[in-house]
């Protein structure tokens, strides 16, 4: 019985992954594959992801990289008024659609789980949610401190917020939950997707290309 436990992929983790790889599609993000790992394979030792990075990790989407990095924020603020318009611009959407990444796996976990996500991403404890978090305070602080803040957020509560009323939008599409329920279902089974499998499996169930 200890044996199979440890084989056992929970069917929730594959509804977060399969959550990540919805919003790395709609972003128009290209990553390598999605895996999911049993309590034995965690125990045998990490995952070595696509950049050489030894992770202690369940799951992870490899491949693609990060759009942003929190260094940015820093960057973005020390060198405020030297930076064209159009970069600064990019810089904080960047950061906004890597915390759109990084909170579609606990929303999608939640949806499968029939958990209530009106509020979806307030109240919610969790390591992606913190990432998230931490991003939006890195470029709120850095914008506040140089006066700069209003330009980009002043019709925002906050990042986050906005962050969670597109996840909410995104699977709202049609046919985007059911390309959601597929995709774990794969990872289920096959305890991995590529890139080439998911957007087969989403743009069968979209209709989108």
């Amino acid at each position: 019985m200890a044996n199979n436990s440890k084989n056992r992929i929970p069917k929730y983790l594959t509804y977060h992954e399969a959550g990540h790889v919805i919003a790395k599609w709609f972003t128009g993000d290209i990553f390598y594959k999605a895996i999911v790992r049993t309590k034995e394979q965690i125990e045998a030792g990490p995952y070595i992801d696509s950049r050489g990075r030894k992770l202690d990790i369940q799951g992870i989407v490899d491949g693609g990289g990060q759009r942003f990095h929190y260094a940015n924020a820093d960057f973005l603020a020390d060198n405020y008024r030297q930076l064209p318009e159009e970069f600064r611009r990019d810089l904080v959407n960047n950061a906004e659609i890597e915390m759109i990444h990084l909170i579609s796996g606990p929303f999608a976990e939640m949806k499968f789980k029939r958990m209530n996500t009106a509020l979806f991403p307030a109240f919610i404890i969790n390591s992606e949610l913190e990432q998230a978090r931490i991003i939006e305070f890195l470029v709120q602080d850095d914008f506040q401190e140089y006066g700069h803040w209003d330009d980009f957020y002043n019709q925002w509560e906050s990042m986050e917020i906005v962050a969670g009323e597109r996840i909410k939008r995104i699977f709202r599409i049609p046919g985007v939950w059911k390309a959601t329920k597929e995709l774990a279902e794969t990872l289920l089974t096959k305890r991995k997707v590529t890139y080439k499998q998911a957007l087969k499996i989403i743009q069968k169930n979209t209709g989108i290309s």
